[in-house]
């Protein structure tokens, strides 16, 4: 289908259709983000509030061919704040026998984490978000991660892939004390291959609830009775040697 001079209003948020026994009252305003579409000038939507969701209503008539696109932006911000997480996480399992040194490579994901209030002072709706390095002017995709609904101080958070300038290996040799207990012995060297340092979250989750981390030569903080959160700070094309005992 095509459509000529269409009114078009965009909803963000749980709607119940069902429910036609009241309509809402809304609170219109003007927000501070612009919309444009490629064949038009920019302009202020008019958006409408409730409880449950947002209507952002475009005050131009669009014209949408069969199987095109327009595109409308609502945002005034060139460069948002945002934080990157660098994380890992390694599970650990009991031997039930003396086994010889496990050598394994683990990827290291990255998460973006950003402030749904820095992108608009709107509701912001739940859907995929691309996301591209700028250098030199050329934009270059890196990931892509997707978000809930979110609004105000709530936090969004984008798992974007795996990063190739981090490498961690991880090398773990497994004793036997008896049949119902063992001491591993694990060593993680982490290789930082950017040009600038990092902080990494790691994340060790054990079968059960009885281990016990000893003789580390690093501080981690005790999750719960299955995961301890170590924080790994490696400089800039360096390496980073970390290991711990657990009974």
């Amino acid at each position: 289908l095509a459509y000529e001079d269409a009114d078009i209003t965009l909803v963000s948020g749980a709607v119940n259709f069902e429910n036609s026994e009241r309509t809402p009252k809304f609170k219109t305003h003007r927000t501070t983000a612009m919309a444009f579409s490629e064949d038009s000038q920019s302009m202020l939507p008019e958006t409408s509030q409730t409880e449950e969701y947002f209507l952002f209503h475009l005050l131009e008539k669009i014209t949408l061919e069969q199987k095109s696109q327009i595109r409308h932006k609502f945002l005034t911000e060139n460069k948002l704040a945002y934080k990157t997480v660098y994380h890992i996480s390694h599970s650990l399992s009991r031997f039930r026998r003396n086994t010889p040194a496990q050598t394994n490579e683990i990827p290291v994901f990255v998460r973006l984490k950003l402030i749904a209030k820095d992108i608009g002072n709107f509701q912001i709706p739940a859907g995929t978000f691309k996301v591209y390095e700028k250098e030199n002017g050329s934009l270059t995709y890196i990931g892509s991660g997707s978000s809930g609904t979110v609004e105000d101080n709530d936090i969004i958070k984008l798992e974007i892939g795996k990063t190739q300038d981090i490498l961690c290996t991880f090398t773990i040799k497994g004793y036997k004390i008896n049949k119902d207990s063992g001491e591993a012995e694990l060593n993680a060297v982490f290789d930082n291959r950017k040009d600038k340092p990092v902080s990494i979250e790691w994340i060790e989750q054990f079968s059960d609830g009885r281990w016990e981390i000893t003789n580390s030569k690093i501080k981690y903080e005790q999750l719960d009775a299955y995961r301890a959160l170590f924080t790994v700070e490696v400089s800039a094309h360096s390496k980073k040697e970390i290991s711990f005992k657990a009974i």
